[in-house]
């Protein structure tokens, strides 16, 4: 039920529904995706957050048609410029990918081509989609990796990857990214690796061309903090399903599932007093979640009642700011969701999108 969004929509870029994904196994086919809903609209970021085997980097990777041989998508739509991503052939998307729908992953080193130089491997990207001469193209690749903030971009062109920094690589996979200007840019943990002040940049880096070009991004992490400093809208994912939709000052202010709850409470904020203890989410993500029909959460959760262990949990609204996957949550059981901030959100997220405008604008 996606009760906030609309797939006609001319401002939604991409709208996924009811997306599930099977992987065969030595025990047989298991459901580790399921029930899967959200739209990205034009110029958003949308921030997915979850820990490890939550179902991120699948989702992902079914968009783009690169799951695993062993996995398949088994129900679902993915609309993406009028056409369903998840029924198209792979000679389908590849007349999409790159040109209008692009991924940066986690490590650049294995995805970078260790043979070839960087210049042959953007020339090539942008090459692929564009009917220009090789000139041109080196031109291009130039300018490319200026924009990405690599200092003696032509002298770049000539390396190889392993000649280059961590940062420097990411800089590059964000480079052939952007070769030819995608409405729609994924990225997966694409600054997990790197040192904080090169993450930082990084992101800086994909916030501004989100403005600029008003391209939309989807930012896949465990981190809150990144999070709290790109998304406008939130999917929180645990153990194959989305447990929440929402948007990032609401998240913040009044989460409405007990995991978002959960996760919020292991991240340090200014406004903590001195003596705050962080807490850790007890116990882990279980690995045998497809066979479990309730709440996937309950084993870890603080709330879990008998009902909750026994009723499988369906994603609905709270507000029209959030829809979350907990029965406690929709049946007014649990203080902490209590937001009266609704409308405040929508126009402080309209306030900061103007504001971080205005600043790139002035330089």
């Amino acid at each position: 039920m996606k009760a906030m969004t609309n797939v006609d929509d001319p401002d939604v870029m991409l709208s996924v529904n009811g997306l599930e994904i099977t992987f065969k196994t030595d025990q047989g086919d298991r459901v580790f995706l399921r029930d899967v809903d959200f739209d990205i609209r034009r110029g958003e970021v949308l921030g997915v957050v979850g820990e490890s085997g939550s179902g991120k980097s699948i989702t992902a990777l079914s968009l783009m048609g690169l799951l695993p041989n062993a996995g398949r998508v088994t129900d679902g739509e993915a609309w993406f410029k009028g056409k369903n991503l998840l029924s198209m052939t792979s000679d389908q998307l590849d007349e999409i990918r790159g040109k209008h729908l692009a991924m940066i992953f986690q490590d650049a080193l294995t995805s970078l081509n260790p043979v070839l130089t960087i210049g042959n491997q953007i020339i090539e990207a942008i090459r692929a989609h564009q009917d220009i001469s090789k000139a041109k193209a080196t031109n291009l690749a130039v300018d490319l990796l200026d924009r990405v903030g690599l200092a003696k971009p032509k002298t770049i062109l000539n390396q190889y990857a392993h000649t280059l920094s961590g940062g420097m690589r990411q800089r590059v996979m964000i480079a052939i990214a952007l070769a030819s200007e995608p409405s729609l840019i994924i990225a997966d943990e694409a600054t997990s690796s790197l040192d904080v002040t090169i993450q930082a940049q990084i992101m800086h880096l994909l916030r501004e061309l989100s403005l600029e070009r008003d391209m939309s991004v989807m930012l896949i992490t465990h981190d809150i903090g990144l999070i709290a400093q790109m998304a406008d809208r939130v999917l929180v994912m645990y153990a194959g399903e989305v447990v929440e939709y929402t948007d990032v000052f609401t998240m913040f202010e009044a989460p409405g599932h007990p995991y978002t709850r959960a996760l919020l409470d292991t991240v340090p904020s200014i406004e903590d007093d001195k003596d705050r203890e962080l807490t850790a989410i007890p116990g882990v993500v279980p690995e045998d979640y497809y066979a479990i029909n309730s709440c996937r959460f309950a084993g870890r959760c603080e709330f879990a009642q008998q009902q909750c262990r026994e009723t499988r949990q369906v994603m609905r609204p709270l507000d029209d700011c959030r829809q979350v996957r907990c029965m406690r949550a929709q049946n007014n059981e649990l203080d902490f969701v209590h937001s009266t901030q609704c409308e405040a959100s929508k126009i402080a997220l309209a306030r900061r999108k103007e504001e971080a405008k205005k600043r790139l604008s002035q330089g």
